[in-house]
């Protein structure tokens, strides 16, 4: 009964290598389109974060104007956070439970008593 049962060609799970290629979402293929761009992506944002420098032409005899636009801050803070971490942001958790109680339709003030409650009963 030669042919039955062993090693057969192309059975089993295919590599995940070539399902990615198959089956490639828009997502995938944006972070690749990125991923390619982004010696200069980054170059770009540094010129954000220094300044740029800008020729405008003034007037109809054509003369050029050349000044040097502020530094953009986002720019800078974003890649300040890219290497060094984005700082916590703190959180009022009252505020927080009553603007999740006003969206659910719930007495804001019911949802804090509880939260103080459930609160005072973790102490313990």
């Amino acid at each position: 009964m030669a042919g039955k049962g062993g090693r057969r060609e192309g059975a089993g799970r295919k590599p995940k290598a070539i399902t990615r290629l198959i089956h490639e979402t828009p997502i995938q293929a944006a972070e690749g389109m990125i991923r390619d761009r982004l010696p200069w992506l980054i170059g770009k944002l540094f010129e954000l974060a220094e300044g740029v420098q800008v020729e405008k032409v003034v007037g109809r005899e054509g003369a050029t104007i050349v000044y040097q636009e502020r530094p953009d801050r986002q720019a800078a803070e974003y890649l300040i956070d890219r290497v060094m971490g984005k700082p916590t942001q703190p959180v009022d958790v009252y505020d927080e439970a009553r603007r999740l109680a006003t969206e659910r339709g719930l007495d804001p003030a019911k949802v804090v008593s509880i939260y103080e409650a459930l609160k005072k009963k973790r102490a313990v």
